[in-house]
């Protein structure tokens, strides 16, 4: 055979196995491309779907997203529909940082580290005339009643002791409890005994959700054998965010129930 003409045939078959190569390279780099989208796709709905269930998804929880707008033929413009939802996500992602954040905090953060552990208490043999002894000698609106183990029998509150005996106003304007009509009453029949206590080791957060879901105003801590050790008011959980909000060390005072 003439060398020039075996010459063209490799030329020929060169160019043929060289097409076959790119074919071939533009269907592996398509399927590849396709597998991101569908890769990309399955996970921003996942997203979505956490975000929904969180009810972050409703338009009043988020801020308005910046539309990215890609040119299309004749002028016209058009948000791509997966960059869309990318921004959503994206400007969702900060504020679910944020509630996650908050929720670590009220998990790991143990009651014993926020309650008042100067807790005033009064026996469930005391006089009933001791319990506005106790509120105004201690400036406080919460009374746990012990008995002589230091276990939780009853809680005496401002609002029960107005309740059950108002004071006497007097003529300069001040008022006062006459200690005869107040040991009238028997502290053990008249004090609220239905009291919720709350282990000191247990979560921030379920404190915090029991006093909100049942409007008390305080909950006695006790330990593992039932001892009062503890309590925390509504007082010493704002007191705990205005903290936290300052970005302040926390530290519990003594007057705080």
């Amino acid at each position: 055979m003439h060398p020039a003409l075996v010459y063209y045939y490799g030329l020929l078959i060169g160019i043929g196995v060289s097409l076959i190569v790119i074919v071939w390279l533009l269907i592996t780099l398509r399927n590849l491309q396709r597998t991101s989208e569908e890769k990309l796709l399955s996970s921003i709905t996942v997203s979505e779907k956490m975000l929904k269930l969180l009810g972050l998804d409703k338009p009043d929880l988020k801020p308005p997203a910046p539309k990215i707008t890609a040119e299309r033929p004749g002028g016209a413009t058009e948000a791509p529909p997966i960059q869309e939802r990318l921004n959503h996500i994206e400007n969702t992602y900060g504020r679910l940082k944020k509630l996650l954040d908050l929720k670590l905090f009220l998990h790991e953060t143990k009651i014993e580290e926020v309650m008042n552990k100067k807790v005033v208490s009064l026996s469930v043999q005391a006089d009933f005339k001791e319990v506005p002894e106790k509120f105004s000698q201690h400036a406080i609106r919460h009374l746990p009643i012990v008995d002589a183990a230091q276990k939780i029998v009853g809680l005496m509150t401002q609002r029960d002791l107005y309740r059950i005996c108002s004071p006497r106003k007097l003529v300069n304007e001040t008022y006062y409890y006459d200690d005869e009509v107040l040991n009238t009453f028997i502290l053990n029949k008249v004090m609220n005994k239905k009291v919720v206590t709350m282990r000191l080791d247990k979560p921030l957060g379920d404190a915090v959700v029991t006093m909100a879901s049942s409007g008390y105003g305080c909950l006695p801590i006790v330990d593992a054998a039932g001892r009062l050790c503890g309590i925390i008011t509504r007082r010493d959980v704002l007191a705990l965010a205005s903290l936290v909000y300052l970005s302040q060390p926390y530290a519990t005072t003594g007057d705080s129930h």
